[in-house]
């Protein structure tokens, strides 16, 4: 994390951005920046953007969350059962 508190210049915090891009560690006041690359797990990008675009939608506490996820299993389930049902019937022409 860049402390870049109380900095109001454009062309500073450009600076910053820039240098944490950069593939090469790349000198910025004190800190050594770099992208170290693509994260190795799954990809959390529609969680939290879901979170920050929606955030009335997401389960209020553990309760909600275990019932979003039990309806996330069933609905898996139907799908699946919805494929295999389709696969078992003889295809009209």
């Amino acid at each position: 994390m860049v402390n870049l508190l109380n900095e109001g210049h454009p062309d500073m915090v450009r600076q910053a951005v820039w240098s944490c891009y950069q593939e090469e560690p790349t000198q910025f006041r004190a800190y050594i920046l770099y992208d170290p690359g693509a994260y190795p797990g799954k990809a959390i990008c529609r969680k939290i953007t879901w979170r920050v675009t929606r955030p009335q939608a997401e389960p209020k506490d553990e309760q909600e969350r275990r019932q979003v996820q039990k309806l996330q299993d069933i609905m898996t389930l139907v799908k699946k059962r919805v494929e295999e049902q389709k696969k078992r019937e003889p295809r009209e022409e």
